[in-house]
């Protein structure tokens, strides 16, 4: 049986009321947001913001010490 849900794609037409249900009601969190706010101020570097992608999904991208970029989504 599992004991959690890792991810799931859930398409919405009104963002504001998806994340007052999901984030209010059921106490998801916005992860991305909150960490790239919480690593930034820690040091790390990205190269943009959290953005929505075409695909709908919010990511970014962070670089790493050696210059890669890992997609964080």
């Amino acid at each position: 049986m599992n004991s959690h849900v890792h991810s799931a794609t859930i398409y919405i037409q009104d963002q504001d009321r998806a994340i007052d249900y999901y984030s209010n009601k059921l106490g998801f969190e916005k992860r991305h947001d909150d960490a790239y706010a919480e690593l930034s101020a820690k040091g790390v570097n990205f190269s943009a913001p959290v953005e929505t992608m075409p695909w709908g999904a919010r990511a970014t991208w962070l670089v790493d010490p050696r210059g890669q970029h890992v997609l964080l989504h």
